[in-house]
C-alpha cells in the first residue's frame, strides 16, 4: 500500500469504463468542487478505493468499488469546530489515520484519529498541546519509505526547528524535540528533510545553491536518532563545483544517505554536469561523492543544437526524481522546466496589473549511477507540454513502478482533448513510447503527477475539469 496523495485544489451515477492500450481505464462519476480545500488519495482498503475530501469545514469520505462504482458517502465531525487537515495516510490494509491541528479553548492541538473503512473511529490520541493559539506550528510532513515513521516539522524561526516523529502504525510519538540557535539560516539554508525507517531524521543544510557565489559551498547533514535529543552535524565540501540542483533520499535497504543532483563551475546559470552523493549512516566519513560532465551529444540532444562550444551547459534543468536501484546506485530524473511571467493589464487604470505566468515541461533527461559514482547510461527523452495561468498542476510525469520496467506516464498536450501517453524504460536505458488513452470527449483534465500507485499494474489518478473532480484507474 503506498502513501496518501495530497492534492491541493486549485483550479445519479455514470460509469465510465473504456477499454485501451492501458487494457483498462476506469472512471468515477462526477464530484462538484465548491468549498474544497484539498482532497486525498488515500488507497485500496478491502477492495474498496477511499478518496478523503476537506471542503472547508465539511469533510467527507467517498469509496468506491474495483470498478470505480461509488459504494459510499459519508461525512465526517470531529471534536473541534474547524480543523486543519495535514494529511489521511493508510494504516495497514484495513484502517487509515487522519492527522490534523485545530484550536480550542486558548489551545492548539496536534492529533491524530483512526478510522476503518465504514469511518468507525478506532482510536483518537493527542499527539502535541502549545498554549496559545497564536505563533503555532505549521506542520509540514515526510513519510519513510516503509511509510511505518512521520516526520513532521516546522521551521518557528530562522534558526529555531520543531520535530515531532510518529509511528504511523501505533500511533505513539516516537519524538518530540525543539532545536533552537542552530548555527544556520533555516529559511533560507534548509533544502530537504528526510526520516528514515527506525525513526531518525535528517535536515539537509545546502551553503551552495545554484545561483551563490560562495567560494566554499557545502552540505551540512544535521541528524538525530529517535533516542538522542542532541542535533549532530556532518559536513560534506563541494570542492571546486558549485551546487545548480540537488535532490537527496534515505536508502535503507543499503543504509546510506544518497543525493544526485546537477553541478556548475563558473558560470552558475548553466550545469556542467551531474554528480552522485553516497553517505553510509553508520560511517559518514567514508562518503562517496563524483562528478560526471556532460559529453557533447548529451547537451546536443537536451538543447536540440547541432552544434555547441566548450560555455555551453545545461539550462532550466531540475532534478525531479531518484529512484534507488538495490547495489546502491540510483536513477536520475530530471526534466527541462521554464515559467514566463506575465503582466497583464486589468480594467481601464494600467496599475491595475495582473500577474500571470506560462509553463513549459519539455526534454526529460535520464541519468544511471553505479555505486561508485560512475556512469552506467544516460538518455534524453523528448515531450513538450505547455500551459499558461495553471500552476502547471497537469503538467510533468508520473514514473509507474513494476518489477521489469519503469513507465513514465504524462500528459501529451494540456488540455482537455488530448492523449495520455508512456515511455516504457528499461533497465539498460533503452525505451519504447505508446499512447495509452485518447481523452476526447471524456471531460477529463488529468493531474498526472499526483497519481498514487495502488498495485504493481494499477495507479489511480485525479482529474479536474471544469470544476469537476473524476477518479481515473489505469490498469496495465
Amino acid at each position: 500500500m503506498k502513501n496518501s496523495k495530497l492534492i491541493f485544489v486549485s483550479l445519479c451515477f455514470v460509469l465510465f469504463f473504456i477499454e485501451s492500450k492501458a487494457q483498462t481505464v476506469s472512471m468515477t462519476e462526477d464530484l462538484i468542487l465548491r468549498n474544497d480545500k484539498a482532497y486525498f488519495l488515500v488507497g485500496e482498503f478491502e477492495d474498496k478505493f477511499v478518496l478523503f475530501r476537506d471542503m472547508d469545514n465539511e469533510y467527507r469520505m467517498h469509496t468506491y468499488d474495483k470498478m470505480m462504482l461509488p459504494v459510499d458517502n459519508i461525512e465526517f465531525e470531529f471534536d473541534f469546530k474547524s480543523v486543519d487537515i495535514i494529511d489521511v495516510l493508510p494504516n495497514g490494509k484495513k484502517h487509515f489515520n487522519i492527522f490534523y491541528t485545530a484550536k480550542k479553548k486558548n489551545k492548539f492541538y496536534f492529533n491524530v484519529e483512526k478510522y476503518n473503512i465504514k469511518s468507525e473511529l478506532i482510536e483518537s490520541k493527542t499527539l502535541y498541546v502549545k498554549d496559545g493559539i497564536y505563533d503555532t506550528p505549521d506542520f509540514e510532513l515526510v513519510v519513510s519509505e516503509n511509510e511505518n515513521k512521520l516526520l513532521f516539522y516546522s521551521v518557528e524561526a530562522k534558526d529555531e526547528l520543531k520535530i515531532l516523529v510518529v509511528d504511523n502504525d501505533s500511533l505513539s510519538l516516537v519524538k518530540d524535540t525543539y532545536y533552537e540557535n542552530l548555527e544556520v539560516d533555516l529559511f533560507y539554508d534548509l533544502a530537504e528533510m528526510l526520516v528514515d525507517n527506525k525513526g531518525d531524521f535528517y535536515a539537509i543544510i545546502e551553503k551552495s545553491t545554484g545561483f551563490s557565489q560562495r567560494k566554499n559551498p557545502y552540505f551540512l547533514i544535521c541528524y538525530s536518532g529517535q533516542n538522542d535529543q542532541e542535533l549532530d552535524q556532518f559536513k560534506i565540501e563541494f570542492e571546486e563545483k558549485k551546487n545548480y540542483y540537488s535532490k537527496f533520499k534515505i536508502d535503507n535497504l543499503n543504509n546510506r544517505i544518497t543525493a544526485g543532483g546537477l553541478f556548475a563551475e563558473k558560470n552558475v546559470v548553466r550545469a556542467k554536469g551531474y554528480y552522485y552523493l553516497s553517505v553510509p549512516i553508520d560511517n559518514k566519513e567514508n562518503y562517496t561523492l563524483a562528478y560526471n560532465s556532460f559529453d557533447e551529444e548529451f547537451l546536443k540532444e537536451y538543447l536540440n543544437k547541432k552544434s555547441i562550444n566548450k560555455k555551453t551547459g545545461m539550462i532550466d534543468g531540475q532534478v525531479q526524481e531518484i529512484i534507488l536501484r538495490r547495489d546502491g546506485g540510483i536513477l536520475l530524473i530530471g526534466e527541462k522546466i521554464k515559467r514566463k511571467n506575465r503582466q497583464s493589464p486589468n480594467g481601464n487604470h494600467r496599475t491595475d496589473v495582473l500577474f500571470r505566468a506560462d509553463y513549459y515541461f519539455e526534454e526529460l533527461f535520464l541519468v544511471s549511477i553505479h555505486p561508485d559514482g560512475s556512469e552506467h547510461w544516460t538518455n534524453i527523452i523528448h515531450k513538450k507540454q505547455f500551459s499558461f495561468d495553471d500552476e502547471a498542476v497537469f503538467s510533468s510525469f508520473y514514473p509507474v513502478k513494476t518489477s521489469s520496467s519503469l513507465n513514465i506516464l504524462f500528459n501529451d498536450e494540456i488540455r482537455s482533448q488530448s492523449t495520455v501517453s508512456e515511455f516504457s524504460l528499461k533497465g539498460n536505458g533503452e525505451y519504447k513510447r505508446r499512447a495509452i488513452l485518447n481523452t476526447r470527449d471524456l471531460e477529463v483534465k488529468l493531474r498526472i503527477k499526483d497519481s498514487l500507485q495502488i498495485a504493481a499494474n494499477t495507479i489511480v489518478v485525479p482529474s479536474q475539469f471544469r470544476n469537476k473532480l473524476k477518479l481515473v484507474k489505469f490498469e496495465f
